[in-house]
């Protein structure tokens, strides 16, 4: 029984951790908003940008749909991590009082987006763990938005006069750092080619079926 929980361990995990670290790089000093610790201000406010950003959480029900073994599987748990990840991100925020209580509600637009968008992104997901070339279009999916976002967002425009060095030239440089992950897993994903993934099913993909059928073929051979 131990082994039918391992397909959701990783998708739990997927979730905390960013849901977690993406808060973790939302806290802001009171030094910062002074104008001091402007280099803190930077790596923490690039960092938080990446976590924070689309790609980032689209990456989790797209892991979560590549875990699941029936389309309509990816489909829900595909809008159940998603919602998951903003609930453990803004309930221990406001626990924290990271955030006001009137801050969630403003942005109940994220779970709203996260029912309409996420379950496609979870089949999106399941589609990229079988084998083709129409699965190797889907695993390119999430890299292909990591390069298009920073310019989507425009990360790269001129910022008016009198901004912080340190909110200007941290859109810049997560900007940059997405599109070099993008590119990265994006050459990946071609280089293994249609055939990738090579994984054996586990339980949460037909492994427990496929292990029956072959166990009573076996029978059958002996006797």
């Amino acid at each position: 029984m131990g082994r039918m929980q391992d397909p959701w361990k990783p998708i739990a995990k997927a979730c905390v951790g960013l849901g977690l670290l993406s808060l973790l790089f939302n806290i802001t000093l009171h030094a910062e908003l002074e104008g001091n610790l402007q280099t803190w201000s930077f790596v923490r406010k690039t960092i938080g940008d990446v976590l924070n950003s689309g790609t980032a959480w689209a990456a989790v029900p797209f892991y979560a749909g590549w875990k699941m073994a029936k389309p309509w599987m990816a489909f829900l748990v595909g809008i159940g991590a998603a919602i998951a990840t903003l609930l453990i991100h803004y309930m221990v925020g406001s626990a924290l009082h990271i955030y006001q209580a009137g801050e969630v509600g403003m942005n109940g637009i994220w779970f709203q987006a996260a029912m309409v968008l996420c379950g496609p992104m979870g089949l999106v997901g399941w589609l990229a763990a079988r084998r083709g070339w129409l699965s190797l279009l889907a695993r390119l999916v999430v890299p292909l938005g990591a390069m298009m976002e920073p310019f989507v967002l425009r990360k790269f425009d001129n910022y008016p006069p009198g901004r912080p060095w340190a909110a200007q030239y941290s859109d810049i440089a997560s900007g940059i750092i997405l599109i070099v992950l993008g590119v990265l897993a994006a050459g990946y994903v071609l280089w293994r080619g249609p055939t990738w993934p090579r994984r054996r099913p586990g339980p949460a993909e037909g492994g427990i079926e496929k292990r029956a059928s072959e166990s009573l073929a076996y029978l059958k051979e002996d006797h």
